[in-house]
C-alpha cells in the first residue's frame, strides 16, 4: 500500500516506496537494460524481505 510522505510511518517504508518508484521508472524508460533489472529486485526485496526460516506461517 503506497501512502502519502504524511502518514509514511518509518524511514525504511519511504526507503521501499523510493526504490519501487525508481525501478518503475527506470522499467518504463528503459525495458531492456540489465540495471533495470537489477534496480527491479532491489525493489522487490526491500517491499518483500525474506521470512527467516521457522518463522513462517
Amino acid at each position: 500500500m503506497i501512502k502519502d510522505k504524511e502518514t509514511i510511518a518509518t524511514p525504511s517504508e519511504a526507503v521501499v516506496i523510493s526504490l519501487a518508484t525508481v525501478a518503475l521508472y527506470a522499467a518504463h524508460n528503459n525495458p531492456g537494460e540489465a540495471a533495470t533489472k537489477v534496480l527491479i529486485g532491489v525493489a522487490i526485496k526491500a517491499i518483500k524481505p525474506e521470512v527467516p526460516q521457522g518463522q513462517g506461517p
